[in-house]
């Protein structure tokens, strides 16, 4: 009887997986295929953005905090790189999990890859760190001023990876969740360490 359970559930989950992927390749292609040269263009340019402003961000916080010797953006530098790290080991952990081929493997009749990716599509570690930096940022300076540049830059990043055709939008979507939630969960626990 389990392993009948077993077989069924498994049946479901399948098939349910399979809908999903081709619901996702037909939402992608309609990102992917309408051609545009300043789109393509645009989006190449926030794809190429997303690893050094990750990477300086929470660099330049805690540089600028230790020569201003302001303790605060000191932590800030610190709880960014931390939430950075959450979102990369989750988004590592997923990957080999999942073990997801890039769109333009995987529905190479549908969408066009207009530039090389290597490694398993599920989720788009470019949109989990851009979405972590964001949202730690966020957390650290909680004005609009801030907020709302750092989100649209993460957004942006997140439609370029899918515009260039090396990211589902469910990969797009789980990766801004995980950036998010890493934010999060990095302020907390950052809380309670200074508690």
């Amino acid at each position: 009887m389990r392993s009948l359970s077993l077989f069924i559930l498994s049946f479901l989950l399948k098939g349910s997986m399979l809908f999903a992927q081709s619901q996702d390749a037909i939402w992608l292609s309609k990102i992917n295929n309408p051609p545009s040269k300043f789109l393509d263009n645009t989006s190449i340019g926030f794809s190429l953005s997303a690893t050094p402003i990750t990477f300086a961000t929470p660099v330049a916080l805690w540089g600028i905090g230790k020569i201003k010797k302001d303790k605060v953006m000191q932590n800030n530098g610190l709880e960014m790189a931390g939430s950075l790290l959450l979102a990369n080991i989750t988004t590592f952990a997923l990957k080999r999990i999942v073990k997801r081929d890039r769109p333009f493997i995987q529905d190479p009749n549908l969408i066009i890859k207009k530039r090389n990716a290597s490694g398993f599509s599920f989720p788009s570690g470019h949109t989990t760190t851009a979405f972590a930096t964001a949202t730690s940022l966020v957390i650290a300076y909680p004005k609009w001023q801030v907020g709302v540049p750092a989100y649209l830059w993460a957004m942006g990043v997140g439609y370029s990876r899918m515009r260039l055709g090396v990211h589902y939008p469910t990969d797009v979507l789980v990766g801004a969740l995980i950036g998010i939630g890493s934010g999060l969960l990095s302020h907390k626990i950052n809380v309670w360490i200074h508690k």
